[in-house]
């Protein structure tokens, strides 16, 4: 996602480890790119909200807050990103 770097969007995550310094750890540790919420477990208010069952699952969000694809592999997820930033 390097060629995105700079583009009119962001990548948001949610960690569902049960202590916050595990998934404090984790983001740094995997030097991982993005902000994320701690959501304490699977079954966490965030994970129910949005309907998260496996890992990882991707919502791609519209600028009008529209979904617009979910649950795309990280090979799928980048020319999805391309054809939402051009339209």
């Amino acid at each position: 996602m390097e060629k995105l770097r700079g583009k009119a969007f962001v990548l948001l995550g949610v960690n569902t480890d049960h202590e916050l310094a595990t998934a404090q750890a984790a983001m740094k540790n995997n030097r991982l790119p993005f902000r994320s919420w701690a959501d304490g477990s699977p079954d966490g208010p965030i994970c129910k909200q949005w309907n998260i069952r496996a890992f990882p699952t991707w919502y791609l969000i519209d600028q009008k807050g529209a979904v617009y694809a979910r649950d795309t592999s990280p090979e799928v997820a980048e020319p999805l990103i391309e054809a939402l930033l051009a339209r």
